[in-house]
């Protein structure tokens, strides 16, 4: 039997879902509500206030209760279109309850300190959880090298105008590699050169050479989980570049955006394995939490914390203090573990869903390495047409898959690698996309066997 608060906040639901109640439009008052439902007044203010806790409806004093904007929650999704392109979580794991009463408890402990002013670090508080954090990983690290930052994406930002004790100049990323420091690097006017990473990692002879005869500052590198094929290095890998790296005096810059995703205890990060102190360590909430809290934080080495705050003051003075505050409470109160343990089940789900759709309908074609979770995996269409542009075809059905070619340097474009993520699709749409993908790529490779 549904309880009866249950079946108030269901009503009300389904009725700003369908616009039958807009945003500013008054809702039934507690009295009518009583007497529709035929339940107490207690029953009714309960069905309210978790609407309001959910931003459903809010309050106005001596006048009654009113919609409010819809956000993205409300807002019912095309249950047509299979989006194998987005790169950010589905709104369903997005804890946005818990996360909200964090908030309300950050404004009751601290205060006006939320409002002012404060560390260019990041809250001393948040430094020390995150510090704490990192040492149940195995990750050692000292509360003043933290940095909290917009995000990763203003780290990497600004990792590319500044200085590295080397005295170098260059940059060397990943084939393919995060869109995000490309533009980086390309707009700050860094000169980037690029090294192949396939299933197997690099080649270490090449990435020698690079390191020898090149002026390298730092390699950016995302070990695990990679954006956009979905790779992970071995251990052993790792170990190979940090050796490398400490020979020829280079730093990494190591991109670790879905580490809380990871099923192995026994994958280290190149942080946690570096004795040289040549690896800059960043990690943000964005991909496993809430996308728009824009929170990251960077671990530095000791030589590049200062001039990395001195940039980093000219591009803001704190980053959102509410956020630290929030954030802080949701990991100490290890809300924050029990949500990456519910996600780290549902990635590695969706990841087999993936892996047997494409051995089941694609298994004439070549697909690559699917891992065991994260959010990526990659494919590789060697056969279709040259002129034939699969994305095109594919959104014409509704099937949206990201073609590659920007996340390489310009020189290096390949033509047919396409990213294929799991965020925000479910196993049903899965199995019918892979299925429509599959579809129209033997249709384009028999097309071309007959011109």
């Amino acid at each position: 039997m549904v309880i009866k608060y249950k079946e108030i906040i269901d009503y009300i639901t389904d009725n700003v879902q369908k616009d039958n109640m807009k945003a500013g439009d008054k809702v039934p008052s507690i009295r009518q509500i009583c007497k529709s439902f035929n339940c107490s007044k207690s029953t009714a203010l309960k069905a309210y206030e978790e609407l309001q806790r959910e931003d459903i409806i809010y309050s106005h004093p001596q006048s009654g209760f009113y919609v409010v904007e819809k956000g993205p929650a409300l807002k019912k999704q095309d249950s047509s279109v299979i989006d194998f392109a987005a790169a950010s979580p589905s709104a369903e794991l997005l804890p946005y309850r818990e996360f909200h009463q964090c908030m309300n408890q950050a404004i009751k402990i601290y205060k006006e300190e939320l409002f002012g002013y404060s560390d260019i670090k990041g809250s001393s508080g948040l430094r020390k959880t995150l510090k704490k954090q990192l040492r149940e990983s195995h990750m050692f690290a000292n509360a003043e090298n933290i940095v909290v930052t917009s995000g990763s994406q203003q780290a990497l930002y600004l990792l590319s105008r500044i200085p590295f004790p080397n005295g170098k100049n260059k940059v060397l990323v990943e084939q393919p590699t995060y869109l995000g420091m490309l533009k980086a690097l390309e707009y700050n006017k860094i000169e980037t050169l690029g090294i192949s990473r396939d299933a197997k990692g690099f080649d270490t002879d090449e990435l020698e050479r690079l390191f020898k005869f090149h002026d390298i500052k730092f390699f950016y590198i995302m070990p695990r989980f990679q954006n956009p094929t979905g790779y992970s290095l071995s251990n052993e890998q790792k170990r190979q570049v940090l050796k490398l790296a400490e020979k020829y005096d280079v730093y990494i810059v190591e991109d670790d955006f879905l580490a809380d995703l990871e099923l192995d205890t026994k994958a280290d990060t190149m942080f946690s394995m570096d004795a040289a102190k040549k690896v800059v360590y960043i990690r943000s909430f964005s991909k496993t939490m809430l996308p728009g809290l824009r929170i990251g934080y960077t671990v530095l080495p000791e030589l590049l914390v200062n001039e990395f705050l001195k940039h980093k003051v000219s591009c803001d003075f704190i980053t959102n203090p509410l956020s630290q505050g929030a954030l802080d409470i949701y990991i100490r109160s290890r809300v924050y573990e029990n949500h990456v343990e519910h996600i780290k089940l549902h990635y590695r789900d969706q990841m087999r869903c993936l892996d047997n759709a494409l051995n089941m309908l694609l298994s004439s074609e070549k697909h690559i390495d699917i891992p065991k979770t994260g959010f990526f995996s990659c494919l590789n269409f060697t056969d279709l047409p040259y002129n034939f542009n699969l994305s095109e075809e594919l959104a014409k059905k509704k099937v949206y898959l990201l073609n590659i070619g920007d996340h390489y340097l310009s020189e290096n474009i390949k033509g047919n690698m396409f990213r294929i993520s799991i965020c925000k699709v479910n196993k049903e749409q899965i199995c019918k996309g892979v299925g429509i993908i599959s579809e129209t790529v033997k249709k384009a490779v028999k097309s071309q066997k007959y011109v």
